[in-house]
């Protein structure tokens, strides 16, 4: 058993532990709060301002092919870009426009050398200007070509042959045009002797005003209908003249070099005519980059009219003529 001196011995001890126990613990010093940074104030960045995209401008003052602007329009929408149609030059031409594109009503070596940051297309162009400019032109001799094929295309469709064309008088090619329909006539059916009457010469050529008045629309029907014709080509520009609409209504198949209006739709076998929309479409990448070469040529091409006067099958065999003489091996 412990004595009581023992026992106090060991209290005291324990007391003075604590005691020193207690100091350490009040020595420590209790960590120091780290200073409060303020957020810096938030920065919100000024709208961007976005320019208008590029332009794509077609200036014509005379109306310009339907297929010829919806191809633009498709092609400039396809690379991010406007497209609008327009009359008359504008005095200022704005920095947003990135290809113009003009007939041959325009100087277009002098708007390309005036505007060298723009890519400039000239239809109907031959002069060589800034490396800018491309000249989009209708091969030597294409009016030819078409007539001849016309005269192909009316002979080919037409029972008996009864196969007519109607050029414009004043034209300087009217007696070229003219040979070159029956060359075409005859290039598919050699003589072309009708089998019964009325036995008159074919095919059958005629001319008349470049915008002929009642009374020469009506001379011109009567040639025709006292020979008996049944498919008449109507050369440049008379595919949209009233001479056009009256053929239609006297049930004659029309073979036209432009699209002919709405109301002789019916009646039209066929168009053949320059499509520089093909052209177009072809070098519009080269075009925007800047890449181009100065001059291209427009080929002919063939659409059908009515597949009852065409049928598939015989338009084929027109394609092949029609490359053949642009390619040189038919002579029209």
């Amino acid at each position: 058993m412990r004595s009581p001196s023992r026992r106090a011995h060991l209290f005291v001890l324990a007391c003075a532990i604590a005691v020193q126990l207690a100091a350490c613990s009040g020595s420590s010093t209790s960590p120091t709060a780290e200073p409060q940074t303020a957020d810096p104030p938030t920065i919100t960045p000024a709208p961007t301002v976005t320019t208008a995209p590029d332009l794509v401008v077609l200036i014509s003052r005379a109306e310009p092919s339907s297929r010829l602007s919806q191809t633009a329009a498709e092609l400039a929408a396809s690379s991010g870009l406007r497209f609008e149609v327009r009359a008359e030059f504008p005095e200022a031409l704005g920095p947003e426009v990135r290809v113009l594109l003009v007939d041959s009503d325009f100087d277009g070596s002098a708007l390309a050398a005036s505007h060298p940051d723009v890519a400039l297309v000239q239809l109907g162009g031959q002069a060589d200007g800034p490396a800018n400019l491309v000249n989009l032109r209708q091969a030597d001799g294409s009016a030819l070509q078409a007539s001849f094929v016309a005269g192909y295309v009316g002979a080919l469709i037409t029972p008996n042959y009864r196969v007519g064309a109607v050029f414009v008088e004043a034209s300087p090619l009217a007696s070229e045009l003219a040979a070159a329909f029956t060359h075409g006539v005859q290039y598919y059916c050699g003589l072309c002797r009708a089998a019964y009457p009325p036995f008159a010469a074919y095919p059958l050529t005629v001319t008349t005003s470049e915008a002929p008045s009642p009374e020469q629309i009506g001379a011109v029907l009567e040639t025709l209908e006292n020979a008996g014709v049944r498919t008449v080509y109507l050369g440049p520009p008379l595919a949209n003249s009233d001479l056009a609409l009256r053929l239609a209504e006297q049930g004659i198949a029309l073979v036209t070099s432009d699209l002919t209006a709405e109301a002789a739709t019916s009646a039209t076998a066929a168009v053949i005519k320059p499509t520089p929309e093909t052209v177009l479409r072809s070098i519009w990448e080269p075009l925007l980059a800047g890449e181009t070469d100065a001059h291209y040529v427009i080929p002919l091409a063939i659409s059908q009219g009515n597949e009852n006067l065409l049928s598939d099958s015989r338009l084929r065999l027109v394609e092949q003529v029609l490359a053949d003489v642009q390619a040189g091996f038919i002579s029209p």
